[in-house]
């Protein structure tokens, strides 16, 4: 009768290398899965944002009876802030407790809000027939020189920092490590130009910020279908 014979310490170590690399394989293509999963679910929180704050605007009256959009959250509570009139600043986070929205992205991280002052006055509401538009630039790159613009006067943008969460304010309030490229420097410096491009590598940093807006005339046409007071 034959003894039974074991692995030997050589021909363990050979499954062991075979075993790495296939789990190797197989977890590439399921982080990629789970990324892309992740930028969806961005994009349609982003989507659901947009439609919050029209449906604000079209459940709130300024004094003269137009409509007006909330202010950004500048003290990371969800709610707007704003003084007498107008917002204590510009650009914020998404104010999801104002809204009623999820507070974060799929990555853990706050929605970047910026409106247009003049948006979101609530004693002189929205006039589109007043010749109003917004401040904020949409472009391709970072120096938002004439020829590469993708859209202007633009009252609302919406933005998400993505992976990288280079710029973001986390779940806790925290600011996190700030942007390295030039084109999301220009989406965290708070003004009013914004890059909205394919992701990818910009030397040792890589652009994997998710930007939307609202144009002028999709605000106006939502919130004032037969013409505001």
């Amino acid at each position: 009768m034959n003894a039974q014979r074991g692995f030997t310490l050589i021909e363990l170590a050979i499954v062991m290398v075979i075993l790495t690399i296939l789990a190797g394989g197989l977890l590439v293509p399921l982080t990629r899965r789970i990324e892309v999963q992740h930028i969806e679910t961005t994009r349609k929180i982003l989507d659901e944002a947009r439609d919050a704050l029209i449906g604000f605007a079209m459940s709130h009256s300024a004094g003269d009876g137009r409509p007006y959009l909330p202010c950004p959250d500048t003290n990371d509570d969800g709610l707007e802030d704003r003084t007498d009139d107008g917002c204590t600043g510009t650009s914020g986070n998404l104010p999801w407790v104002t809204l009623g929205l999820a507070s974060m992205d799929a990555w853990g991280n706050r929605i970047t809000y910026s409106v247009t002052a003049a948006f979101a006055k609530n004693d002189i509401g929205i006039n589109p027939g007043g010749g109003m538009s917004g401040d904020n630039r949409i472009c391709s790159a970072a120096d938002c020189s004439a020829g590469i613009d993708i859209a202007d006067a633009i009252p609302v943008v919406l933005l998400s920092h993505g992976a990288n969460g280079y710029g973001a304010v986390s779940a806790s309030g925290t600011t996190l490590t700030a942007p390295a490229s030039a084109n999301e420097i220009e989406n965290d410096d708070g003004a009013t130009d914004f890059v909205s491009r394919p992701p990818g590598g910009e030397g040792t940093a890589e652009f994997d910020d998710i930007v939307t807006w609202i144009p002028s005339s999709v605000l106006f046409a939502r919130i004032c279908p037969g013409g505001c007071p």
